[in-house]
């Protein structure tokens, strides 16, 4: 049983080498990549050498590679190594919501102390889950609240397009926002309130 390729892309630099990035599924259930580099010489003949990266490994390599590019960048600052870069980069994280104290970050106030106890904003980021650069999860659905006026029916109007317009809110993220509030107005038959408020 082959594994199955999920995706394909290829790419030449010149007539001579080509690269083939294929996205396959292995036997397992596993994703992994498979890179491809073919050689042509002028005899004719070829040299093809292979390379895999696990499922498990793609956020290092990813993280890798920004690494290496931003060193790269600094190329004239001979004292900025990866580690240096690797290191301000999460020194520059630490607004993140991880960086908090335990009991205030919103799972953990989930958890002891029911969801009762937490802000719209904060219910919002146990749906968005992680937040961007800019703005962690909390302050990522406190923006999301601005836009609807801190109003919870007319958030449960907007489309995905209009969520999606708030950096770092994708599809996922929108339709579990979404599905959330469309589970509350089947739960509590709030849907029937929003019709005689529009009406």
């Amino acid at each position: 049983m082959k594994d199955n390729t999920i995706a394909s892309e290829a790419f030449s630099s010149g007539r001579k080498s080509f690269f083939f990035l294929d996205f396959k599924l292995a036997r397992n259930k596993s994703n992994y990549m498979r890179i491809t580099n073919l050689v042509k010489y002028e005899d004719g003949s070829t040299k093809k050498a292979r390379m895999y990266i696990w499922q498990e490994d793609f956020e290092l390599w990813i993280s890798a590679f920004a690494s290496l590019f931003q060193t790269a960048a600094y190329a004239g600052e001979k004292e900025v190594t990866v580690l240096d870069l690797f290191n301000q980069g999460k020194d520059n994280r630490g607004s993140g919501i991880k960086s908090w104290d335990p009991e205030k970050r919103p799972r953990e106030k989930f958890l002891e102390d029911g969801p009762g106890e937490l802000t719209l904003a904060e219910l919002l980021a146990m749906l968005i889950g992680s937040g961007t650069t800019d703005s962690n999860a909390v302050e990522l659905g406190e923006k999301i609240l601005r836009s609807v006026d801190n109003d919870l029916q007319k958030l449960a109007t907007i489309s995905h397009t209009e969520l999606a317009k708030f950096k770092g809110m994708g599809l996922a993220k929108s339709s579990a926002i979404l599905s959330a509030l469309e589970l509350g107005k089947r739960a509590f038959g709030i849907k029937r309130l929003f019709s005689k408020k529009s009406a």
